[in-house]
């Protein structure tokens, strides 16, 4: 069961119109439980499922089946929620003929806990799954999601990787035209809930996020996020979209790494009560951008007793920061043969390390303060 204390209310969604006959008649809901054949079978085969039937407007569709199986998809069905709470399950089109804008439409929520899910086109077809509700990925237990080249999934609500305690989720998105959504400002993206999350983004794959990337949360809760390799690409760039590494929860990480690229409008590194965060861009071509500030360890005398931030620019790796860069108590950065472009350089009692590399501060009246160690000439160090 869901059950996320930072959950909204998931949105009236209208899925069609039933004219009812007679004032006491009523649609009443059906869990469908995918059967299939020993390899997998069609979604639109009514005798694939128990009871035979296929699942529709207020039904539930679950996959438990105890094995590796695809089920394929020759048209757009739609029905109210998705359980995969067991065995290793494909979704990809069933259809030789090409654009066909195949739509899995789910809309209430989505959990996989238990069980693996793995969304993926063929040849020229592609599969969009799209979830009106919340979709989460390791509830109580471990949950894995695959999004391979072809797949989409689009997120109306939040997307969250490892929710409770004693949860694991992951989340890999692999391949150039592979893409996962969280659709408006509202929808967010946790990796690392109250339990453990995992995102994993390479080949040129892409996650595009609405609202907040929040990476290890709340207590114990622990979150990574990898984007590696040309192409890879993470973006959070609506207005109020903030990046949160490490936002109160024992461990947060962002990895860039071998030309991966991650675009936010806000950044902050181990800012909040309890939060730990990292951050290391390495590689040529990796690069982290912020539209407006990145802001690296504690923002009061309160968080700074209990929270540490790190940033760490490698050999060829960029970061680019449109405003001010705040280094406060509880942080460090460290330049290690990368460049670091920013508006202003703000030390309010962070540590500040050079180890070779480029800081360029765009802002004339730019300055670091509180490092009497190092000269800028030219607004260069």
């Amino acid at each position: 069961m869901i059950n996320l204390l930072h959950r909204r209310s998931v949105r009236t969604v209208m899925v069609g119109f039933l004219v009812m006959l007679t004032t006491s008649a009523s649609w009443s809901q059906t869990t469908y439980d995918f059967t299939g054949l020993v390899t997998g079978g069609s979604f639109g085969t009514i005798g694939n499922w128990t009871p035979v039937g296929i699942p529709e407007l207020m039904d539930t569709a679950r996959f438990s089946l105890d094995q590796a199986y695809s089920v394929g998809f020759m048209s757009s069905p739609s029905h109210e929620e998705l359980i995969v709470n067991n065995g290793d399950v494909t979704f990809q089109p069933q259809t030789m003929l090409e654009d066909l804008g195949l739509v899995y439409g789910i809309s209430g929520g989505g959990t996989i806990d238990g069980g693996q899910l793995t969304i993926e086109g063929i040849d020229t077809e592609d599969l969009v799954v799209k979830v009106h509700g919340p979709m989460v990925v390791g509830d109580v237990a471990n949950g894995v999601l695959g999004v391979n080249s072809g797949g989409h999934v689009q997120v109306m609500n939040d997307l969250t990787l490892g929710s409770e305690e004693s949860s694991s989720g992951v989340l890999t998105v692999q391949g150039t035209g592979a893409i996962v959504q969280t659709m408006t400002f509202d929808d967010s993206l946790y990796v690392g809930f109250h339990g453990d999350g995992t995102l994993d983004v390479l080949g040129g794959g892409e996650v595009r996020v609405g609202g907040t990337v929040g990476i290890a949360n709340i207590g114990n809760a622990t979150g990574t996020v990898t984007v590696d390799g040309p192409g890879s690409r993470l973006y959070a760039t609506n207005g109020i979209s903030t990046l949160d590494v490490g936002f109160g929860g024992s461990g947060g990480v962002l990895n860039i790494a071998n030309g991966g690229h991650v675009e936010v409008a806000n950044a902050r590194v181990g800012s909040m009560v309890g939060g730990h965060g990292a951050v290391d861009v390495d590689g040529i071509g990796s690069a982290l951008m912020v539209a407006n500030r990145l802001v690296v360890g504690a923002a009061s005398s309160v968080e700074e007793l209990s929270s540490f931030g790190s940033v760490t620019i490698g050999p060829g790796a960029v970061v680019g920061v449109a405003a001010e860069t705040r280094l406060n108590k509880g942080s460090q950065l460290t330049i290690k043969g990368g460049t670091l472009s920013t508006s202003k350089l703000l030390d309010k009692g962070g540590d500040f390390n050079w180890d070779g590399g480029t800081v360029v501060l765009d802002d004339p009246d730019g300055y670091l303060v509180g490092t009497g160690d190092y000269q800028f000439e030219d607004n260069q160090l």
